[in-house]
């Protein structure tokens, strides 16, 4: 039970990670504004 979890909380945390990069990167390439703020 413990393995699965703690596989389970790595992998969201994994995906929220490359979620957060990819907006990151592609927010400022659409809009170059937002790299001001």
């Amino acid at each position: 039970m413990s393995q699965t979890w703690s596989y389970t909380d790595t992998s969201r945390q994994c995906m929220s990670q490359t979620c957060l990069t990819l907006a990151l990167v592609s927010m400022p390439m659409s809009c170059p504004r937002h790299v001001l703020h």
